[in-house]
C-alpha cells in the first residue's frame, strides 16, 4: 500500500472579476465585491467544530474567513500512466480515495490517505502495475462530493440540494461545499502542500418577518429555472466545471437558528448563477409554514452568486399558516383509526416519505425529529388512514390514490386510484418500529426504507429484514378527508313465469361498495312488489291471467350526503297465459329469398322497410351506418353486414327465436330486449332487434316461437 501524507498549508486566493453582480444586495452590507476574497485555513480554528465561514472587518471591506476543523475529509484523485509489463500494455488509471479525518496541529491541517495500487487484468487474474511513467494528484473537498471518478478531466461532483446547518455555528453545511486543489506531484512519506479553489458560491439569506418565538426548522429557496444544486463534472487540470442534472432549489434544515433583530440568517452553497426571475421561499417552523412567492428578489439588479464569494440578501418569510396539532411517534398500532393523518419516516434517519412519486418508489425528504415528535415540511407525504378491503387493514390515502405494493419480481411501491388488497396494509408496531405489509397477491409487500440507494428511497421488499426500519408519526387531533368510494350496481333484465310468486325472489342484482350509501327501489307496475333487503333486490308478482306478457320497469337509487345520486334500471317481464290454441306455436323461415320476394335473385332489402313474414310477422332491415342494407343470397340466406340490424315484430307475443348460420358466417349478434346466446334468443316481447357488430353474418333459417 502506498501512503501519501499531505499537509494543507495554503488555500487558493481567488480573484473574482465581477460585472453585474457587484455592490449592494437588498440594501444590506454587500460581501460580494470586486475585492479579492482570501480563504485561509488557520491553526487556531476551533477543533470541536466543522469547516465554517465567519466574517471579519478590514477597514471598509468585509472578509470571509474559512476554517478547517478536525473531522473534515478530502477526496484524493490520482491519475497514473504506467508502462507495459508482463502480459499487459501501457495505459492509464484514475481512482479516488477519501482521506482520514483531518488532524490540526499548530498551523497545519494534515490529511493522511492510503492509495490502492493500480491493478490490470491479465488473463483471468489481476496483477499489480510495476512502473508508473507519470503520476499526478488533485483533491476535492468534501470527499463525499465525488460520485464518479473514472476520468481525471471529468470527475463527477455534486452540491447537495438538501443541506444541514452545522450545530452551534452560523455557517453553511460543509458537506455541501465544493473545492478542488491544484494538481500536484506526491511521494510516499512526504508532505505535499495543496492549494484549493472554491467552485461553490455561498449565499447568506437573511429572512425577516418571522415569529421569533417559534423554533426554526427549514428554509427552501426555489429560483425558477436556475441551476442551483445537483451534479456537475470538473476537469481537475483546468478546474473547468460543466453542470449535469441540477435542481432549481436549495433547502437548509436548521434547528438551532438564533434570531438577531427579528432576522434568521441562513447560509447555503450553490453553483455560480445570475438570477432575476420568479422565486419561492418556504420557511418551516415548529409552529407553522411561511410562503413567499414573487417575480424578483432584488428589483434593482440580478441576484448573483459567484464562485468563492458570499452573496448576502434579505427576503421576507411571506404569508404564515399555523400548524394544527403535534406529530407524535406512534408506539401502539391499536391507537390508529380510520381518518387519522400520518406520515411514514425512516426510524434511524431524519427523512420521511416524500410527495414525489418516482416511477417505482417514493423519494425521501428531510424532516426534524425531537424525541418522540417530528416536524414535517411541505414536501412530506401526509396520508389519511382508510379502512382497507381486507380485515384489520388500512389503506394509505394520498389525496388522489392509495399506496400499494406493485410487484412480486421487483421492489416497487406505487400509487393506484382504486383501493385493493395490494393497497390494504396490516400495521403492527413494536418499540416505535412500524411493520407495514400489504395483503394482496404481490409478494414484495413489506414497506421499508432503502438507505443504501443513491438517493435513498421508500419502497416494498420481499421481507421485513431487508433495508432499514420505518416508523409512523400521527397528527394528534387531526382528521383527514376519507375518500368516498362510489357504489357499483349491476342489474340485468329478467323474464318470469305467468304464475304468482308466493315468496320473495332474488332479482339477481349485484351491489359492490355499499358502505354508507342508502338504497331504495321502486317499480311502475301494480302487479309487482319490489323491496331492498340485505344487499339484494327481491320481488313478488301476481299471476298474469291474460294471454299477453307484461313488463315492469324497476329503478334502484343509491344516495349519500354530498354525493350525486346513482341510479340503475332493469325490467321484469312476466309471460302471459297460453292463447286459444292452448300451446306455443312456431313459424319457420327456411328461405329468406323466397320469403322476402326476391324470386331467387341476389339483392338487398330496402332500408327501414317492413317485409311480411307470413301473416303474423314482419322483418325490417337497417343499414345502421353501413353503406349496404341487409341482403339475401341465391341460396336463401339473409346477409347482415357489420352494424346492420333487423327487427322481427308481431302482435303475437314472441318467446323464442332460433337462427342457423352458414358455415363461417356467424357474425357477432346482440339482441334487445331479452337474452341471446349461441343463435337462440329467449324472452317475451312483440318486437326483437338483432344487431351484427362483427364480420358478415349469414342466417340460413329462422324459427319463431310465439304464444298463440
Amino acid at each position: 500500500m502506498k501512503k501519501l501524507m499531505k499537509s494543507l498549508m495554503l488555500v487558493a486566493v481567488a480573484a473574482m472579476g465581477l460585472t453585474a453582480c457587484q455592490n449592494d444586495i437588498m440594501d444590506e452590507v454587500n460581501i460580494n465585491t470586486n475585492e479579492t476574497v482570501t480563504l485561509t485555513f488557520v491553526a487556531d480554528a476551533e477543533t470541536d467544530t466543522r469547516t465554517s465561514v465567519s466574517f471579519d472587518k478590514d477597514g471598509d471591506k468585509t472578509i470571509s474567513v474559512f476554517n478547517w476543523t478536525e473531522g473534515d475529509v478530502i477526496g484524493v484523485v490520482r491519475y497514473a500512466e504506467y508502462a507495459a509489463g508482463e502480459g499487459y500494455e501501457a495505459g492509464t488509471a484514475t481512482n479516488k480515495k477519501n482521506s482520514d479525518q483531518a488532524i490540526i496541529d499548530g498551523t497545519t491541517a494534515t490529511f493522511e490517505v492510503e492509495m490502492e495500487p493500480v491493478k490490470v487484468k491479465v488473463g483471468e487474474e489481476f496483477v499489480y502495475v510495476t512502473e508508473f511513467t507519470d503520476e499526478k494528484y488533485a483533491a476535492v473537498f468534501p470527499g463525499s462530493a465525488v460520485f464518479s471518478n473514472t476520468a481525471f478531466d471529468n470527475i463527477g461532483t455534486q452540491i447537495k440540494n438538501t443541506q444541514t446547518k452545522p450545530a452551534g455555528l452560523a455557517s453553511y453545511d460543509p458537506t455541501a461545499d465544493l473545492m478542488v486543489s491544484k494538481v500536484v506531484d506526491a511521494e510516499p512519506n512526504t508532505e505535499t502542500q495543496l492549494q484549493f479553489t472554491r467552485l461553490a458560491a455561498i449565499g447568506e439569506m437573511k429572512i425577516k418577518d418571522i415569529k421569533t418565538t417559534e423554533n426554526f426548522v427549514s428554509a427552501k429557496l426555489t429560483l425558477e429555472g436556475a441551476k442551483l444544486t445537483g451534479k456537475s463534472y470538473v476537469n481537475l487540470d483546468t478546474h473547468e466545471i460543466t453542470l449535469g442534472e441540477t435542481s432549481d432549489y436549495v433547502q437548509v434544515n436548521a434547528t438551532d437558528v438564533e434570531y438577531t433583530d427579528g432576522i434568521a440568517t441562513i447560509y447555503f452553497t450553490c453553483y455560480p448563477v445570475e438570477f432575476s426571475g420568479n422565486y419561492t421561499l418556504v420557511v418551516e417552523t415548529d409552529g407553522g409554514t411561511y410562503t413567499n412567492t414573487g417575480k424578483s428578489i432584488n428589483a434593482e439588479k440580478p441576484l448573483c452568486f459567484t464562485a468563492g464569494n458570499v452573496t448576502s440578501f434579505t427576503i421576507s418569510a411571506g404569508e404564515y399558516e399555523a400548524k394544527e396539532g403535534v406529530w407524535n411517534l406512534v408506539t401502539d398500532a391499536s391507537t390508529l383509526a380510520e381518518g387519522d393523518m400520518i406520515f411514514i419516516a425512516a426510524k434511524a434517519h431524519n427523512y420521511a416519505m416524500s410527495t414525489t412519486q418516482n416511477n417505482n418508489n417514493r423519494a425521501q425528504t428531510a424532516i426534524t425529529k425531537n424525541d418522540n415528535t417530528a416536524v414535517p415540511t411541505s414536501d412530506v407525504q401526509i396520508l389519511t388512514l382508510v379502512n382497507g378491503t381486507e380485515a384489520n387493514t388500512f389503506g394509505l390515502y394520498t389525496g388522489s390514490g392509495y399506496l400499494y405494493a406493485a410487484s412480486s419480481s421487483s421492489n416497487h411501491l406505487k400509487t393506484e386510484t382504486t383501493l385493493s388488497a395490494n393497497s390494504s396494509w396490516a400495521i403492527s408496531i413494536a418499540d416505535g418500529v412500524a411493520t407495514i405489509k400489504a395483503q394482496g397477491s404481490y409478494s414484495r409487500n413489506w414497506m421499508r426504507y432503502n438507505s443504501s440507494n443513491n438517493p435513498p428511497i421508500f419502497s416494498c421488499y420481499a421481507s421485513d429484514s431487508n433495508q432499514a426500519d420505518i416508523c409512523i408519526y400521527k397528527l394528534e387531533g387531526g382528521q383527514g378527508t376519507i375518500p368516498t368510494i362510489p357504489i357499483s350496481i349491476t342489474a340485468e333484465n329478467i323474464t318470469i313465469e305467468k304464475e304468482e310468486s308466493n315468496a320473495k325472489t332474488d332479482a339477481g342484482v349485484i351491489f359492490e361498495n355499499i358502505g354508507d350509501w342508502t338504497i331504495s327501489v321502486s317499480d311502475d307496475a301494480d302487479w309487482l312488489t319490489v323491496e331492498y333487503s340485505n344487499s339484494a333486490i327481491n320481488y313478488f308478482a301476481q299471476e298474469n291471467t291474460t294471454t299477453s306478457s307484461r313488463v315492469a320497469n324497476v329503478t334502484i337509487t343509491a344516495t349519500l350526503d354530498g354525493e350525486d345520486d346513482i341510479t340503475e334500471t332493469f325490467t321484469i317481464t312476466q309471460k302471459g297465459q297460453p292463447g286459444e290454441g292452448g300451446k306455443e306455436q312456431t313459424y319457420i323461415v327456411e328461405n329468406f329469398n323466397d320469403e322476402l320476394g326476391f324470386d331467387g335473385a341476389t339483392g338487398n332489402v330496402t332500408d327501414s322497410k317492413a317485409y311480411d313474414l307470413g301473416s303474423d310477422f314482419t322483418l325490417t332491415g337497417y343499414k345502421n351506418g353501413n353503406s349496404n342494407a341487409p341482403g339475401v343470397n341465391k341460396d336463401g340466406s339473409l346477409r347482415l353486414y357489420t352494424n346492420n340490424y333487423i327487427e322481427i315484430a308481431s302482435e303475437k307475443t314472441i318467446t323464442k327465436i332460433e337462427f342457423t348460420f352458414s358455415t363461417g358466417y356467424t357474425g357477432t349478434i346482440t339482441a334487445t330486449p331479452g337474452t341471446y346466446s349461441n343463435g337462440t334468443w329467449t324472452g317475451s316481447a312483440n318486437s326483437v332487434t338483432f344487431e351484427n357488430t362483427g364480420s358478415q353474418a349469414r342466417i340460413k333459417t329462422m324459427t319463431i316461437t310465439y304464444a298463440n
